[in-house]
């Protein structure tokens, strides 16, 4: 499970680039065409629309995200898909 401030572990990075290789990921950027990609090193949180409101403390979707190393270019995936944890928190991706 990732840290509490968000960050990944090597092995959890590993866990991503592992998980994108078997899904068959098209790898090459749709900004630039490089593909040479890093794994971010924290999980971004993305909220729900609530009626155009924020809600602090509300529900949120971690994603961990792909980054281009020539441009900078951002792909999201899902963190409970990966299997980095559970959509009820734990870390065993059930």
């Amino acid at each position: 499970m990732p840290r509490g401030d968000g960050s990944l572990s090597k092995d959890e990075k590993q866990k991503v680039i592992d998980w994108v290789n078997e899904k068959g990921v098209h790898h090459n950027c749709p900004v630039c065409g490089s593909n040479n990609w890093g794994v971010g090193d924290h999980l971004l949180s993305g909220m729900p629309y609530m009626g155009g409101s924020i809600v602090a403390g509300g529900p949120s979707y971690p994603a961990a995200m792909l980054v281009c190393n020539n441009c900078a270019y951002t792909r999201h995936f899902m963190a409970v898909k990966i299997g980095l944890f559970s959509a009820g928190g734990s870390s065993d991706g059930e």
